[in-house]
């Protein structure tokens, strides 16, 4: 009697950015990221590919100390990894989660050689909000990498109010009000990264979504909260206010506690353990707030490897 060969695994790419594994590795990294040209615009191609060897080239100086810092390499690979594994186990045999990541670390290419003929893939994002920028970039990429492919793609691009994220952020946020003192009146600032103004008024949803996840997190709670934005560059209008603003204005009005949150991030890397970390925090108790808090990353925590679990079980029906 002929033996029945099993299907296949379904492969499961969890898409991220990357960061660079080492202080040689920044320049390379900055310089796929800036020539990406769904992250920066340019009408002719060249001017993007000088424009990004010449900042790729002065930024990394620049970010150097910082990545030192932190080890000598982005947190965010170790990072996603971990939350690979926990979603592995998770979802049980029958899966293959693996990293993907867009600029650098293990890759789309790489990932399509593991694959079976007839393998099922999901796209899963682990930017909860749509962007051009980034999701849309990672998502271009990893089908461009499945070209040919024989087995079904899903896509899982975003989740801005699934309960299960929305429940993770608001167990990061309720742990670090519960440490503060009973009759403590804190300020709940949701950070996320900026974006231009004009790829807003083009269509691109990111606000939209990362106002759904604000409304979301604090439904029902109390919460004096604000919105800003961070890591802004360049001269294009971005998104405000920023929160080296927000914090500012915070400390003027004698806020005592100050609770920072990274709502769009969902692992640690250099805009959490340097930028709010630290010039955030910097900023705001120079500025008179009376005890700065940041709220921790995601990263593996239980509640959201479930909820990824869950997007995946979804998009696979």
């Amino acid at each position: 009697m002929a033996l029945v060969d099993e299907p296949p695994p379904t492969a499961v790419w969890l898409m991220n950015m990357g960061g660079p594994d080492s202080l040689a590795a920044i320049r390379p990294f900055l310089f796929r990221l800036l020539n990406d040209p769904d992250v920066v615009h340019f009408p002719v191609r060249w001017l993007q590919w000088a424009f990004a060897l010449a900042i790729s080239i002065l930024r990394s100086r620049k970010v150097r100390q910082d990545y030192a810092r932190m080890g000598g390499g982005s947190p965010q690979l170790p990072a996603v990894r971990a939350q690979a594994a926990a979603l592995q186990v998770v979802l049980g045999t029958g899966f293959e989660c693996v990293p993907v990541f867009r600029y650098w670390g293990e890759g789309a290419d790489q990932a399509r050689k593991q694959l079976r003929s007839g393998q099922p893939v999901v796209l899963l994002s682990l930017y909860p909000h749509a962007c051009g920028a980034t999701t849309v970039s990672s998502i271009r990429d990893c089908r461009r990498a499945l070209k040919g492919h024989d087995g079904p793609v899903h896509e899982v691009a975003s989740y801005p109010d699934h309960p299960g994220f929305v429940a993770a952020m608001r167990e990061t946020i309720e742990g670090v009000l519960a440490t503060l003192p009973d009759d403590a009146c804190p300020d709940v600032v949701f950070s996320a990264h900026s974006t231009p103004e004009i790829w807003v008024s083009q269509g691109d949803p990111y606000l939209g979504e990362i106002q759904r996840t604000v409304a979301a997190v604090q439904k029902g709670r109390q919460w004096r909260s604000h919105l800003c934005f961070q890591s802004r560059v360049g001269v294009t209008k971005w998104l405000g206010p920023s929160t080296l603003d927000t914090v500012a204005r915070l400390g003027a009005q004698g806020c005592e506690h100050l609770v920072l949150v990274p709502i769009a991030f969902t692992s640690d890397h250099i805009e959490t353990l340097i930028e709010l970390d630290e010039q955030v925090r910097d900023a705001a108790l120079a500025a008179g707030v009376g005890a700065f808090h940041r709220v921790p990353s995601l990263n593996d925590r239980a509640t959201y490897i479930r909820a990824l679990g869950e997007l995946t079980l979804a998009a696979t029906r």
